[in-house]
């Protein structure tokens, strides 16, 4: 059976936003979290108000070759 996994990504370029994304996934694969939205949402939440708007939760499906940051200019 596949899980359902929540990455956070950016939504614009910036390098705060690609920064905050990456340290937030690294911390919610640490902590096991990375299958629960309400988690990955807390985790988001926990920013400072001027970088929230930069990220958003995506969901995709474990053990498929789908990258959610290939939505996303680098």
């Amino acid at each position: 059976m596949a899980n359902t996994v929540y990455t956070i990504v950016p939504t614009d370029n910036s390098i705060e936003s690609w920064a905050a994304a990456d340290a937030l996934n690294t911390a919610l694969t640490t902590f096991g979290d990375n299958c629960n939205k309400a988690a990955a949402e807390a985790k988001i939440a926990e920013c400072a108000a001027w970088l929230r708007d930069g990220l958003r939760v995506v969901a995709s499906i474990d053990h498929s070759n789908y990258d959610p940051r290939d939505l996303y200019p680098r």
